[in-house]
């Protein structure tokens, strides 16, 4: 994964003093060491948010579990997997089949909308495919209304059809203690798999919430991982020049300075991973009035039409270029700043740890 900063003349300045604000103020050490204060003087709740960084290194222990149980289905024929869920926790699986499934693997649905006619489609499927299919309830908090809705609606359907054999094809994934993980053993869930409670949903698609359906799809985990592993290794060597820091260092500066609309242009197949990227900006900035937005885009349009706060993200990974989207975002660049993230589909982990750290 490479990043590149153009039309970065005019803010130069101004991140040299950001970086060297940061290494005045020992940032990389106290973030390593979850020092609360470098966001604020009196909230020690967010050191217990800030397990993403081990997340590469703490998920490999697991691996080995996760790809047996993928072996298990396998075994019994299960033929398709469905998470059920909502947000950040719920797109990062979806992010990770869409960019690396392959013929042969398990087909993989992932339902985290409450439209009437999105739900009866699925469930018509499923009962079609009953005793074929996985279904993986996925909650950090285990209270999320619309997953716990999605659950007994399933549950009651698939209990029908299958009698007290449903549970079997059911699988919790949600912190420990929660009441998701009380149903779930009421209802004799085939497992129950535990999230990291210091990991934030919207930071967990190199947890468990991630991981775990990867698993059950057949992904080769430690290929994979291997990538964000590495780039958690570099962090906690201490280098300023990581591609997060790097990322989040120029999207702050530009902020401040009124670019606070990032607009992201994706290729098509990459488009669930804009959607991930949308919800952690959006959810992680913006709570005290000043935030960035975010704005996913398929192509971009003659620059007039761009106001001065906007800043452009371009992801290309691959070696394929699109000539015409090529030729607009060089005029684009001559007004407005862009950063160029570079990268292919196989480092999909990196990308998911870079855009944590940004």
């Amino acid at each position: 994964m490479e990043l590149d900063l153009i039309n970065f003349n005019q803010f130069q300045e101004k991140l040299e003093l950001g970086l060297k604000h940061l290494e005045k103020e020992d940032f990389l050490k106290r973030l390593l060491k979850k020092d609360f204060t470098l966001w604020k003087d009196q909230d020690q709740e967010i050191t217990n948010r800030l397990g993403w960084m081990e997340s590469p290194l703490s998920m490999q222990g697991f691996l080995a579990d996760y790809k047996q149980e993928g072996r298990e289905l396998e075994a019994e024929g299960i033929k398709h997997v469905v998470l059920l869920g909502m947000g950040g926790s719920s797109l990062a699986p979806k992010t990770i089949n869409d960019l690396l499934s392959s013929p042969g693997r398990r087909q993989f649905t992932m339902l985290d909308s409450t439209c009437p006619e999105e739900i009866l489609k699925v469930a018509r499927m499923t009962d079609r495919q009953a005793g074929e299919t996985m279904f993986i309830v996925s909650s950090k908090s285990g209270t999320t209304t619309e997953t716990l809705c999605f659950l007994n609606f399933f549950y009651a359907r698939q209990k029908k059809i299958l009698g007290r054999k449903a549970g079997h094809y059911f699988v919790a994934i949600t912190d420990p203690g929660t009441p998701l993980e009380k149903i779930a053993r009421s209802l004799e869930f085939r497992k129950i798999i535990p999230g990291f409670p210091e990991v934030g949903g919207r930071f967990s698609a190199l947890s468990p919430f991630g991981l775990f359906p990867a698993g059950l799809l057949g992904l080769d985990l430690e290929k994979f991982l291997t990538p964000a592993v590495k780039s958690c290794l570099n962090l906690k060597n201490g280098s300023y020049q990581h591609p997060g820091l790097r990322l989040g260092l120029a999207l702050g500066k530009l902020a401040v300075e009124g670019y606070n609309k990032l607009t992201l242009f994706l290729p098509t197949e990459w488009k669930s991973f804009g959607r991930w990227l949308e919800q952690l900006i959006a959810e992680s900035t913006g709570k005290e009035g000043r935030g960035i937005v975010p704005v996913v885009e398929s192509m971009p349009i003659s620059t007039g039409n761009y106001s001065q706060d906007r800043v452009f993200v371009l992801y290309s990974p691959g070696e394929m270029v699109d000539v015409f989207q090529t030729e607009r975002l060089q005029r684009i660049s001559r007004s407005h700043p862009l950063i160029h993230i570079t990268g292919q589909s196989e480092e999909l982990a990196e990308h998911f740890y870079a855009a944590t750290c940004g």
